[in-house]
């Protein structure tokens, strides 16, 4: 408790610094809207990894702490939990919008999966490693934790189309949106290769889909494949070489460990089983 009160008192001194307001003036009094700020420092305490209670309990006592000469109610308002939790509720599409931005910027990028499934709900995280460029010319590596969300199974398509799903679904902003083309690979256990497999199809499927648009008709090209025409019709020469490159990369000590009957749980079996890679 001691380092989420420090943390809480780190974020309550950036923003203090940011208004030049006292923490108990930003938080402002009932039937007020909460300031940005004062958002912004919920949000903080929620990737803190407190819980919505730890967080009213630690921010009452850090403002108790800087300002006992104030009265709670009177003088200012802390946030409920309800309040905090709805705070947190903005965090994935938050991050689910930088993740997509930030992939959009890659030259070229590599797709992390994996997957568990535990009491019959398959849980599917999709990650990418980003190759940017920097400013001064050189590679940068970035990696972009995507999403970690409900598969609707622990089969390959399911998968493969919640990571491209992951891709183009983000709703926020300008909603931003990125082809597969510029995916070079995809790794992951050795017991799910078959997803990546099944990406791999996406990516190509894609491709050529454009290829059929541009020979066809550029000017009437369908609004799902617009992000992917951009990179098609004015490549740079890492994406031009990036478009039909796909490479399945998988872990054999991994895949190892999960053929072994010791390792397998009853809810995993079948999912291990219809994922398993035909090289295994």
């Amino acid at each position: 408790m001691l380092k989420k009160k420090r943390k809480t008192a780190e974020a309550a001194a950036r923003v203090t610094a940011s208004t030049g307001k006292a923490l108990y003036e930003m938080l402002g009094k009932t039937g007020e809207a909460y300031s940005q700020d004062i958002i912004e420092l919920g949000l903080t305490l929620m990737v803190a990894q407190l819980t919505a209670p730890q967080a009213v309990a630690v921010m009452r006592a850090f403002v108790r702490a800087e300002y006992p000469e104030k009265k709670e109610g009177t003088d200012y308002r802390i946030p409920n939990s309800s309040r905090f939790r709805e705070w947190r509720r903005y965090l994935e599409p938050i991050s689910h919008f930088i993740g997509v931005s930030v992939l959009k910027l890659a030259v070229r990028s590599h797709l992390l999966n994996d997957a568990t499934t535990k009491n019959h709900v398959h849980v599917y995280q999709s990650c990418f490693r980003c190759e940017l460029k920097g400013e001064d010319g050189e590679t940068v590596i970035v990696d972009v934790p995507l999403k970690f969300e409900i598969c609707a199974d622990g089969k390959a398509a399911a998968e493969a189309n919640q990571t491209v799903e992951a891709m183009t679904g983000c709703g926020v902003a300008e909603k931003p949106s990125v082809s597969m083309m510029g995916v070079v690979s995809s790794s992951t256990d050795g017991a799910a290769r078959s997803t990546s497999r099944a990406f791999g199809e996406r990516k190509k499927e894609e491709l050529e889909e454009v290829q059929r648009i541009v020979n066809e008709d550029v000017e009437n090209c369908p609004e799902k494949y617009r992000e992917a025409m951009a990179p098609y019709l004015a490549p740079t020469e890492e994406q031009r070489d990036a478009a039909d490159e796909f490479h399945e990369l998988g872990c054999s000590g991994h895949a190892l460990n999960l053929i072994v009957d010791d390792s397998w749980k009853q809810s995993e079996k079948a999912a291990v089983l219809s994922n398993m890679a035909r090289d295994c």
